[in-house]
């Protein structure tokens, strides 16, 4: 018999989002297919990195320190993940980020989630400084 030896805690909100829009859309599927290569981790990876920056945003050097086994198996990663992993996924995103911007907006084009209007949200921006012309209109 299998004791538990400590509580383990972590937020579902931005996990329990993450897997809705994906199992309602096969948004990670349709978007990142073809790009995750040989890699088992690489979904899971993309979730985990995108759920912490709905939640903790906390730095991907740190992330591992935040995440207990139980949060990355809800996740998705069958195998144990390491720092390295989290920055080869970033580096593919990165490399790979106009084939991912057209698939997003195609899938937002399907879903008709393209509106006419847009609607840019400064709220937390500010500007500071004597020099800039748009810091003179705070």
């Amino acid at each position: 018999m299998k004791f538990v030896t400590k509580n383990v805690t972590f937020s579902l909100g931005e996990i329990a989002l993450v897997r809705k829009i994906d199992a309602h859309t096969n948004f990670f599927e349709s978007i990142l297919e073809g790009i995750d290569g040989r890699s088992q981790t690489f979904i899971p990876s993309v979730k985990h990195l995108i759920s912490n920056k709905l939640g903790q945003s906390v730095s991907v050097n740190k992330l591992l320190d935040f995440a207990p086994v139980e949060l990355l198996e809800t996740l998705g990663f069958e195998i144990k993940v390491s720092e390295r992993t989290l920055y080869r996924t970033l580096e593919r995103l990165g490399e790979r980020h106009p084939i991912i911007l057209e698939r997003f907006q195609q899938w937002e084009k399907d879903r008709d989630l393209v509106d006419s209007v847009q609607v840019m949200d400064f709220s937390s921006s500010y500007f500071e400084g004597t020099k800039c012309p748009l810091g003179e209109l705070r």
